[in-house]
């Protein structure tokens, strides 16, 4: 941690799993506030985008690829709230401009099962189902906070 005018500023910095991409997000643990920053330029970077929720500092950050990072953070009014990074262009020479579309469909890992289609998204784990969202396709994929987006 190092101070900025008088901040205390945490850095939560993540290397995907071949080396060729970093997650990197700064907090001012004073304010909650926190901001994901993309490379620039060797090993500069900037600003590109505001989490919408202020954090209480508590991250955790896993690849579930060499190209995507999810960031699980708790935020001040006590909700979990997730953030996907998203590098590269899969290998099509195309990017997604909307990931909500590209996550359909039904994925299965280690006792985890996520469904998400056009009625919601929902997660199984160990054979206990939640649904973090329901309702129309419109309502659904509205009320997602979307980020970085390549």
């Amino acid at each position: 941690m190092f101070v900025a005018k008088g901040k205390k500023v945490k850095n939560i910095i993540s290397i995907s799993p071949d080396f060729k991409h970093v997650l990197s997000i700064k907090e001012n643990t004073e304010s909650g506030d926190a901001v994901y920053l993309r490379s620039y330029y060797g090993i500069l970077s900037r600003p590109k985008e505001r989490l919408p929720y202020k954090t209480d500092g508590e991250f955790k950050v896993e690849w579930l690829a060499n190209v995507i990072a999810v960031v699980t953070y708790k935020t001040v009014d006590h909700t979990i709230q997730q953030f996907i990074g998203t590098y590269g262009d899969r290998g099509y020479g195309r990017f997604y401009y909307y990931v909500g579309a590209e996550i359909h469909g039904r994925w299965q890992g280690n006792n985890v099962e996520v469904v998400s289609n056009s009625e919601g998204i929902s997660v199984t784990h160990n054979g206990k189902k939640e649904i973090i969202l329901l309702g129309s396709y419109y309502s659904v994929w509205h009320s997602c906070c979307c980020f970085n987006e390549t």
